[in-house]
């Protein structure tokens, strides 16, 4: 990742922020942890197509339905919804001895009120549509 500077910086709640920097790069990191997320143009185009099935499965996890839905967006990062835990989690994952995929620590764990101001922003900044929120 080399220095750029920031053509775009939106806030996704809390100490949350997207960055946009001027490669096209894109940037999720939460300013209290110094935790982030890392997408190079193809990795974002990748998160941007699947932002209607993420939603479906947050939409299932809301009304009770067990969900574990793990996407690769690319290199070894991967997308992730389970219905345990309230968030969608975007982070570096790895295979262990069994070739079992395991989550690292390196990534960002977004909250549904997050990820409703990141699917917005993808929505007015790119004109993509999605599934709008019904609960």
């Amino acid at each position: 990742m080399s220095l750029s500077k920031i053509v775009l910086s939106l806030d996704l709640g809390g100490t949350r922020r997207l960055q946009v920097l001027e490669n096209n790069e894109v940037l999720i990191k939460d300013l209290a942890t110094k935790k982030c997320v890392f997408f190079t143009p193809p990795r974002w185009i990748c998160f941007v197509g699947l932002i209607d099935d993420i939603e479906e499965q947050i939409q299932l996890s809301l009304v009770g339905k067990p969900i574990n839905y793990i996407q690769h967006i690319g290199g070894t990062w991967y997308v992730s919804v389970n219905s345990k835990f309230p968030t969608v989690d975007i982070r570096r994952w790895y295979e262990d001895s069994r070739t079992e995929l395991k989550p690292t620590r390196v990534g960002i764990a977004l909250t549904y009120s997050n990820w409703d101001k990141l699917k917005w922003a993808v929505i007015v900044f790119s004109g993509v549509e999605v599934f709008p929120r019904s609960v």
